[in-house]
């Protein structure tokens, strides 16, 4: 068959697809693109909402069922999963320090490849729980905010890989 003989195939100008790119790392994203396929960060459209807002993830945090706290000792604090694998299962922290990742001698063990074999470490002060960032690939998140470290308040949101949890803390008496 001579090319003339051919069916003519309808190709996409790469000139006629909208490129643009992630705020957060700089990657280019494609202009239907909800999420970096870089480093998972949320992107704005054109509306002013956010991929997070247009997939109604940002319901208000659940209340606490009063069991959640019952058996956490005053000073100490829990992560409850809000959305993830194991959605509603709970974490105590419990320790001067606390570590999260994908590794077998975290504290904590999240199973997933969007986490780092050492991803954070939660470390408890005097003036309550902090959470430090141990240079992880994707990144750890509280309130939706890419953060280096950070000092936890109750209900604070901490995303790790793909795992959402709310932090909670029992106050000292």
């Amino acid at each position: 068959m001579s090319t003339e003989d051919r069916p003519e195939t309808p190709v996409e100008s790469t000139a006629s697809l909208q490129m643009r790119q992630c705020a957060e790392c700089g990657s280019p994203v494609g202009s239907d693109s909800r999420f970096c396929s870089a480093c998972g960060t949320p992107l704005s459209s054109e509306s002013g909402i956010d991929a997070a807002q247009a997939m109604g993830e940002t319901a208000p945090i659940p209340a606490l069922d009063a069991d959640v706290l019952s058996d956490v000792a005053p000073g100490d604090g829990v992560l409850l999963i809000q959305k993830g694998p194991d959605q509603g299962e709970k974490f105590p922290l419990d320790q001067e320090t606390v570590s999260v990742g994908r590794g077998k001698a975290s504290d904590i063990f999240l199973d997933d490849v969007t986490v780092s074999r050492k991803h954070a470490i939660f470390t408890r002060t005097n003036s309550g729980w902090v959470l430090a960032d141990n240079d992880s690939l994707n990144g750890t998140y509280v309130n939706r905010e890419r953060v280096a470290k950070h000092s936890l308040r109750i209900s604070d949101e901490v995303q790790i890989g793909k795992y959402r949890f709310n932090f909670f803390e029992v106050p000292q008496q």
